[in-house]
């Protein structure tokens, strides 16, 4: 199975992707003549002139927000699918390695008891061995998370 990686436009395109042509218009002193504006920039007053470019301003200062924060939105979701992953890929390899300690545990005990001359005494010996393990490990109680130090899930506690 093959991972599929998704590739995220540059800015730039992302921008010419999220801009319709019919709404790309420059708000430049030179540029302020449209349909309803005469087309002789002597003849509009200061105030309109600077009213025109401030909804201009205003107009791109939205979309810029709208784009930052479609940005933000898809960096998230890149970081979820990324976690989600890691997670499946967790489930299946502890479930096969579950399975593959099951089966050889079994083959153990299965060889024991026939080194031992019944099968339940290999169940036994094997069993006796777990749960030795298993004390020590009690005992010892190793900290396998360190949930006070982690930083993150790449294991940057220490850096």
């Amino acid at each position: 199975m093959q991972a599929r990686r998704k590739t995220f436009p540059s800015v730039a395109e992302f921008v010419t992707i999220m801009v319709k042509p019919e709404k790309q218009k420059t708000y430049l002193r030179d540029d302020v003549s449209s349909e309803s504006d005469p087309e002789d920039h002597s003849s509009m007053g200061k105030i309109k002139r600077i009213s025109y470019q401030s909804k201009g301003l205003v107009d791109d200062v939205k979309s810029w927000v709208d784009l930052r924060m479609t940005l933000t939105q898809m960096d998230i979701e890149e970081k979820v699918d990324a976690r989600l992953n890691r997670a499946i890929v967790g489930g299946v390899v502890g479930a096969l390695a579950f399975l593959s300690l099951t089966f050889g545990l079994v083959a153990a005990s299965l060889g024991l008891g026939a080194w031992l001359g019944h099968d339940a005494w290999g169940f036994l010996a094997v069993t006796g061995l777990l749960l030795v393990v298993t004390a020590i490990l009690l005992l010892l109680k190793p900290r396998v998370i360190d949930l006070r130090n982690s930083k993150g899930s790449r294991g940057d506690a220490n850096e």
